[in-house]
């Protein structure tokens, strides 16, 4: 049996896993001769750190354009129920064009698609700069628009960039997206979702019972 590092549901790390039984299925060859052009890789597999079983499609297609090989990995069973992401509290308070793509991420990220995830988070990161009316010829610009209006801090606009950054490898470089990346990646912009849309309608239900403000220093 071969080794093959991935995503384990019950490790919630990449482990290494023995490759029991491949097959692969051939769903398009438009030339026979240079081989097949797409297809689904089919392996059943056993983590070496839980020893639990899945079984792994790996969905492949052949960019016409660059020549490489383009995947995307569903494993079965998904993560067990205790690990299985949900949303936000309040997300229903997000503008709706935000809510729905969302909901969207995080369904994919439960069905382990990390590399469409991915793209799903930089499309958010898009909506809300959007929503927010920030200015800039590309997605860069925009980000340090938000920073520089104070709805970002530099830190949080650097970590974004990051994102934007990860999300170029993906749809232009055909990199694989790690399950520990897609957790950190979503937790940062559910984190920068909350500073945006929730907390300041949370503190407009905070009333001050004396005069003065929060900013006039006094005890």
């Amino acid at each position: 049996m071969n080794g093959n590092k991935s995503s384990c549901g019950r490790c919630q790390v990449e482990t290494n896993h023995h490759i029991i039984h491949h097959d692969t299925e051939d769903l398009e060859s438009l030339d026979k001769i240079k081989g097949p052009r797409r297809g689904i890789d089919h392996l059943y597999r056993q983590c070496a750190g839980c020893d639990k079983y899945s079984y792994v499609q790996e969905h492949w297609e052949m960019d016409p354009y660059k020549g490489k090989l383009i995947r995307f990995r569903k494993t079965c069973p998904v993560p067990e129920n205790e690990n299985r992401r949900t949303a936000i509290n309040y997300s229903h308070e997000l503008p709706n064009s935000l809510e729905g793509l969302y909901h969207e991420v995080i369904d994919a990220i439960n069905a382990q698609f990390f590399n469409l995830s991915t793209l799903g988070l930089r499309m958010l990161i898009e909506e809300i700069c959007k929503d927010q009316q920030a200015k800039g010829e590309n997605l860069k610009d925009k980000i340090n628009e938000l920073a520089k209006n104070g709805r970002l801090t530099r830190d949080q606009a650097d970590i974004l960039h990051k994102l934007r950054l990860m999300g170029n490898d993906v749809a232009h470089e055909s990199r694989q997206v790690s399950q520990h990346e897609i957790s950190m990646a979503r937790k940062i912009v559910e984190t920068m979702m909350e500073n945006i849309y929730m907390l300041p309608k949370l503190g407009n239900e905070i009333t001050v019972s004396r005069k003065g403000t929060a900013q006039d220093g006094s005890d």
